[in-house]
């Protein structure tokens, strides 16, 4: 029981006995002066303070001779006239009492009081006997309480990442701010209440709740995710999501989930374009040198794991002529034919092949799953036919070919041994007179017709 209660109903007990003086003298007097909750007995016609304890002194601040000088307006002015009266009759309206009231002190401090009070016989005179209750300070918590939580709404509000939180046992949102309606395209008033199956369609629901599902198991520990969802307009947005669990241990003993979102579709964009710079010709934007190597690697590591049939060749392909390219119309120029010269070795290869540029005018093909030596000279055929075609540039007419080294890779082979070789048979084909296309690793010369009829060795 609170010190409150006990000394409301102190009060209200004692105050049949209340008969006259002598009976103050007793041990209710002691317990009245003892008690540290204020107390106060006024004249109910009068309203002049007849008596008061300790603690009421300590209270308002007041000497006892001041304070019996005193009438309750002026420790509770009145703002309207008869508001006093108006609450003194209605003593007996059990709300009355859980009322806040403004006390005002002797140093001119205003106080938040609650007052229990009833009307008793004190002296032979009708009297008010009240027990002042202290709610300041609680008041003051109440009203830091909500500035905090205010704040906190406004800050979460604010953020520019999103935020949201679901109720652990049903999966109900029951927070979400703006950001996050900007984010998933959907209001604050359909999310709230609803799950992530009553939003979602059916793949992007379970993709949420099984991240939910994983944030439970980590709790507070939370997991970060990266997903990829649909916006308003139909298009994808890559979004990193960190989840984590927290408790409301003191109320309810609910769980939530809350989660953290930000759209990091542009940071991804750019990861792209730096990987694609990295690993692209800018020129061309045909893979590099060092791309070429790694889908070589790649590509006898298939063949290793899965036993696949067919065979691996690579082409290195250098430009006949292109210098004087440069020389004659100038680097822009050049930069056009290396540009054409990548598009026609595109349109020679099938899909999945790999072309790539290695600097300068020397360009590279990777064949993966071909029959057999055939295929790769077919392909190294098709290459010295469609490259030695005239580049019509800028109103110029470029004419330039092409020289072909291919290595048909063995198992035992090194990647140093098959670059050795494919260079090797690339010089021979530069050495024999250029236009043509050499088979290595034996450096074997071969000969073919063109499409046009044209033969070549």
């Amino acid at each position: 029981m609170t010190t409150a209660e006990t000394t409301s109903r102190l009060v209200v007990d004692a105050s049949p006995a209340l008969d006259g003086p002598s009976q103050l003298a007793t041990g209710f007097e002691i317990l009245f002066d003892a008690t540290p909750t204020p107390i106060l007995v006024l004249d109910r016609v009068t309203l002049q303070f007849r008596r008061v304890n300790e603690a009421a002194l300590a209270f308002y601040g007041y000497s006892p001779e001041e304070f019996l000088k005193l009438r309750l307006p002026d420790i509770r002015p009145e703002n309207v006239p008869g508001e006093i009266e108006g609450m003194i009759v209605r003593l007996d309206d059990p709300t009355l009492a859980d009322t806040p009231r403004l006390h005002l002190t002797k140093a001119g401090e205003w106080r938040i009081v609650k007052v229990n009070a009833r009307v008793i016989d004190f002296e032979g005179r009708p009297s008010i006997l009240a027990a002042v209750f202290d709610m300041t300070r609680e008041h003051e918590l109440q009203r830091e309480v909500r500035a905090a939580r205010s704040f906190l709404r406004n800050m979460v509000e604010g953020l520019p990442a999103a935020m949201f939180a679901k109720d652990a046992a049903t999966g109900q949102f029951v927070f979400y701010n703006s950001a996050a309606e900007r984010l998933f395209g959907v209001s604050r008033e359909r999310m709230i209440g609803n799950t992530s199956a009553d939003i979602f369609d059916p793949e992007e629901s379970r993709r949420f709740i099984e991240q939910d599902r994983r944030a439970l198991e980590a709790g507070q520990d939370g997991i970060t995710t990266d997903t990829v969802i649909r916006d308003g307009a139909g298009g994808e947005r890559h979004i990193r999501m960190k989840k984590v669990v927290v408790g409301d241990d003191e109320a309810d003993g609910r769980r939530y989930i809350l989660a953290v979102a930000e759209d990091v579709t542009e940071e991804r964009v750019r990861e792209a374009e730096i990987s694609h710079l990295a690993s692209h010709d800018s020129l061309t934007g045909l893979t590099n040198r060092w791309l070429f190597q790694q889908r070589l690697v790649e590509a006898r590591q298939r063949e290793h794991r899965h036993s696949t049939p067919g065979g691996i060749a690579i082409h290195y392909v250098d430009l006949d002529g292109f210098k004087s390219v440069n020389d004659r119309f100038g680097h822009p120029v050049g930069d056009e034919v290396l540009i054409s010269v990548a598009q026609r070795m595109l349109s020679a290869v099938r899909d999945g092949d790999v072309v790539a540029r290695l600097g300068g005018d020397e360009f590279a093909v990777l064949q993966s799953g071909i029959a057999g030596p055939a295929a790769a000279q077919a392909l190294g055929r098709r290459l010295v036919t469609k490259l030695a075609k005239p580049y019509p540039v800028g109103g110029h007419v470029c004419d330039i070919g092409a020289s072909v080294g291919i290595c048909w890779v063995r198992a035992d082979m090194t990647l140093e041994r098959i670059i050795e070789e494919a260079d090797r048979a690339l010089y021979i084909a530069k050495r024999e007179g250029k236009g043509r296309y050499v088979l290595g690793p034996h450096c074997e010369q071969l000969s073919g017709i063109d499409e046009d009829g044209k033969t070549f060795i």
